[in-house]
């Protein structure tokens, strides 16, 4: 509800995203990543996004 949290939200998944291409693309990853922790199951719209 609030626009700045928001902002700040998907930023951190457009970071998160392309930190792990990056690392996908730099250790040969064939299989895919796997996100693993307590933040990807509870914003996994943003996520998916």
């Amino acid at each position: 509800d609030n626009p700045l949290a928001a902002e700040a939200m998907a930023m951190f998944f457009a970071v998160l995203g392309s930190s792990a291409g990056n690392l996908a693309l730099t250790m040969g990853a064939m299989g895919g990543v796997f996100i693993a922790g307590g933040i990807a199951p509870r914003y996994i719209d943003l996520l998916r996004r």
